[in-house]
């Protein structure tokens, strides 16, 4: 899970290529997880607050008014407001990327602005397995014939060409 989650922070500006199944849940579940931490943090905190008496009656009719005062509430509040903002793009980019890996093009993102109906239907594409028909990454060749790289790699030992040319070909055929 952890690989996963970083491979969408190292691509969060990466818009081409595709991103499996189990890369694309598991960043969301990371996600889901650090927003239910702060969630967690937030709730023990207002429970502390109320349990401790900082709050009191207020005379218009509403029985209890939480008074937050202090720099804790709204540090988290900045600090979900910031985390929030922060995973807009690799968002984006880690879903364009999944609809591309099965077979969709990436306009279909903005299924996501049709309420309800948009979102359920982007939430099945995601849920596709991999197409290899359609995929367009996959058919232009971005996987290295072994023999090919191979090849080059005794290149490399022989010493006829040097380490660096030796990665960008294999950053090239990978």
């Amino acid at each position: 899970m952890i690989n996963a989650y970083k491979k969408f922070w190292r691509n969060y500006i990466n818009f081409s290529g595709n991103t499996n199944r189990p890369d694309y849940w598991l960043a969301w579940l990371m996600n889901a997880i650090i927003y239910l931490i702060f969630m967690v943090i937030l709730v023990a905190y207002l429970s502390i607050s109320a349990l401790q008496g900082s709050y009191h009656e207020v005379s218009d009719g509403m029985d209890v008014y939480f008074q937050t005062s202090g720099v804790f509430l709204p540090l988290m509040c900045w600090i979900i407001i910031i985390y929030s903002v922060a995973i807009i793009i690799p968002s984006l980019s880690i879903s364009i990327r999944r609809l591309q890996d099965a077979g969709f093009h990436w306009a279909f993102i903005f299924l996501d602005l049709i309420p309800s109906v948009g979102s359920i239907v982007l939430l099945i594409f995601h849920c596709l397995p991999t197409n290899t028909e359609n995929n367009k990454v996959l058919k232009k060749g971005y996987h290295a014939d072994p023999a090919e790289l191979e090849k080059w790699y005794q290149l490399k030992e022989k010493n006829v060409i040097t380490q660096d040319e030796y990665d960008a070909k294999k950053k090239e055929l990978l």
